[in-house]
């Protein structure tokens, strides 16, 4: 490192800043990273589910009757899927 920049951080370290771009390299990789796999639900496939869900639960019992876009392979815990909430918000 030149002796200017060498000050430079000595002179800001005071406020803890520190030059992001001697470290970003190692904090964003060249490729992304992932553990998902793509899926898709086609609406046709998952319409008869929604239809059926909203013919069973009524507005009363549920908060909100959204099916969610889950994926058993992305388990965020135990028993709860990593998921894609694809309801609209009703006010």
């Amino acid at each position: 490192m030149n002796p200017e920049r060498k000050q430079l951080n000595q002179d800001m370290s005071h406020l803890h800043l520190s030059p992001l771009w001697e470290v970003l390299h190692a904090l964003v990789p060249q490729k992304p990273t992932t553990p998902c796999v793509p899926a898709l639900w086609k609406y046709e496939q998952v319409r008869p589910y929604m239809m059926r869900a909203g013919e069973l639960i009524t507005a009363e019992e549920a908060v909100r009757r959204v099916l969610n876009a889950a994926r058993k392979d992305m388990l965020a815990g135990e028993s709860e899927p990593s998921m894609l909430d694809t309801g609209d918000e009703e006010q």
